[in-house]
């Protein structure tokens, strides 16, 4: 009986449903007529079956499989580059990845807190390029080689310079050769790799013609304070230090060299030497407020170095160093054919055209660059570690006992003048004996502090970027950045604090990361390492920097206004 009924109420349901589409009202939606249209043939679709879908996608796979096989093997007996915590995130030199393949970064996490404590590392796999490009040349350039005075190249003998480095070898022939002598030019390298030298010896030699030719109408109707060549660099330490080596190898050629520098300018400009002179040199403050008391004359320059060109382009001295430029050369006041710029950096300023457009043609610049430009040194030991900011000042000091126990010479960065205070006196109480080096340091003092880090007085320095550029620190070991840089230049040039040419072999690079926008920085830093290009937005523009970050805040807290 159940099953009857069950079959009776299965029926009468087909029923019901029946009854209701035969009473129901089918909407029929309007034919749209259109004239002249004829429908054209159905499009044939191509289905793939599935077994050979499954084939293809099987050796795809394989296909893979087989490509990591053989990487793994051409990769095994290559070095690693990165050592990482967390092994299988290291990364072998000569590894490539896919344009389309995700590239695995040991800080892709580090914005986390749970990342405290990482680290990675990158270790050096070649020698400094500066000195070992002879081994592809097959023989050692030297300055006896190039078309330079005699008296010039026994001079640069003298004082220990005899071996050209690799960009020394690329700059000074294009520089030397009278056909493109008229050229300006813009020389970016490596730093320490002797750019001091790609411009001094094409000023001295520049010099030596004038003062060589059998009419020498131009230098002898010199009157005092009229130098023939001016070197413009950003701090007054960097100024001292190209000061020391110019007067060093003018004092053999018989050429004069004025260092002008900034400070008590009242009572320098009543009691300023009034002498011949061929070559001032001196940070821009003290150059610009000289020339414009008429203390050094405009009128028979010919050469114009510009130093760490980076740094003279960036807002800090911008206006001020296109204003300076724009009173020399002029047909008002040069008795000369014109005025060469050579500028040097080691990195490329951005809107370098733009800026330097305003006062010369940019198309009349030779550019001579190395192939590591925007790039990590790879002979330089670095390790970067994740840090929060409660444990920074002990991971400091863990750091800094192993380094006074070897006696080591520490150079500290901090991002803040303020910060490089505090660590002076926090390590000072600590039992580490440390001065400091700041704009928040008169510069008498800022003077005596390098002269007792450079004599072994002291063997800690705390500093902020006021020491990254162009200092020659061939002597230091350990370079710390307790604050990591903002950008990716002011990286490039605190590491090039150590691994100069010339400087100790074991130098290497400690950094301590604890905030989001220096992980950034390290994001794409350690991208172009994996990658093997060069660092994305190499951008050294402190001040408009500090503006973007400062309208990003405020356009947050207008948000939440």
């Amino acid at each position: 009986m159940e099953k009857m009924s069950g079959v009776v109420l299965l029926n009468s349901q087909r029923i019901f449903r029946h009854s209701l589409l035969e009473n129901a009202q089918v909407y029929t939606p309007p034919l749209f007529v259109f004239r002249n249209y004829i429908p054209g043939p159905a499009k044939p679709v191509i289905t793939i079956p599935v077994e050979v879908e499954r084939r293809a996608i099987k050796r795809h796979q394989k296909l893979k499989s087989i490509t990591k096989d053989i990487d793994r093997d051409r990769l095994k007996n290559k070095p690693t580059l990165i050592s990482c915590r967390r092994q299988e995130l290291n990364h072998k030199a000569g590894q490539q990845y896919g344009t389309l393949d995700t590239v695995a970064l040991a800080t892709q996490g580090w914005k986390n807190r749970k990342s405290f404590g990482d680290y990675f590392s990158i270790n050096p796999i070649m020698a400094n390029k500066a000195t070992s490009f002879t081994d592809k040349l097959g023989y050692t350039p030297t300055f006896n080689q190039l078309q330079l005075h005699p008296q010039l190249v026994e001079a640069l003998n003298s004082c220990g310079f005899k071996k050209l480095t690799n960009i020394q070898h690329e700059a000074l022939p294009a520089m030397l050769d009278h056909d493109t002598k008229v050229l300006h030019n813009l020389i970016a390298a490596e730093t320490g790799n002797g750019k001091t030298l790609c411009f001094l010896v094409p000023v001295l030699q520049a010099i030596m013609d004038i003062k060589g030719q059998p009419d020498n109408r131009t230098d002898l109707k010199r009157p005092y304070n009229s130098p023939l060549s001016v070197i413009v660099a950003p701090s007054r330490e960097l100024a001292t230090q190209i000061g020391d080596v110019a007067r060093q190898l003018g004092s053999l050629l018989g050429i004069k060299v004025h260092t002008a520098l900034g400070g008590s300018i009242h009572s320098k400009l009543a009691n300023y030497p009034r002498e011949h002179v061929d070559i001032v040199v001196g940070s821009f403050g003290g150059l610009a407020k000289f020339f414009s008391q008429g203390l050094y004359s405009h009128k028979f320059v010919t050469e114009i170095v510009l130093d760490e060109i980076d740094t003279l382009l960036d807002d800090t001295f911008k206006e001020g160093i296109i204003t300076f430029l724009r009173k020399f050369g002029t047909s008002a006041h040069s008795l000369s054919a014109g005025v060469r710029i050579i500028m040097t950096g080691a990195t490329f300023p951005s809107n370098f055209d733009n800026y330097m457009g305003e006062v010369i043609d940019t198309q009349d610049i030779k550019k001579i660059s190395t192939n590591q430009i925007h790039r990590l040194q790879f002979y330089t030991p670095q390790k970067f570690i994740r840090t929060s900011p409660s444990t920074k000042l002990e991971t400091l000091k863990t750091i800094l006992e192993k380094d006074v126990s070897k006696k080591k010479k520490v150079l500290i960065f901090s991002n803040k003048a303020s910060t490089a205070d505090y660590l002076k006196f926090y390590l000072n109480e600590n039992h580490f004996k440390c001065l400091s080096f700041d704009q928040n340091v008169h510069w008498r003092n800022r003077a005596k502090h390098l002269h007792s880090f450079y004599h072994g007085e002291i063997n800690i320095l705390s500093a902020t970027d006021l020491a990254s550029r162009g200092l020659d620190t061939t002597l230091v070991d350990h370079v710390i950045n307790y604050d990591f840089p903002l950008n990716a230049a002011d990286y490039i040039h605190r590491s090039g604090r150590v691994g100069r040419v010339g400087g100790i072999g074991s130098g290497h690079v400690t950094s301590l990361v604890d905030n989001p926008l220096g992980i950034e920085v390290l994001q794409r830093m350690e991208y172009a390492v994996r990658k093997n290009i060069e660092i994305h937005n190499v951008n050294n523009n402190i001040i408009r920097l500090i503006q973007g970050r400062q309208k990003k805040k405020e356009e947050k807290t207008q948000q939440y206004d």
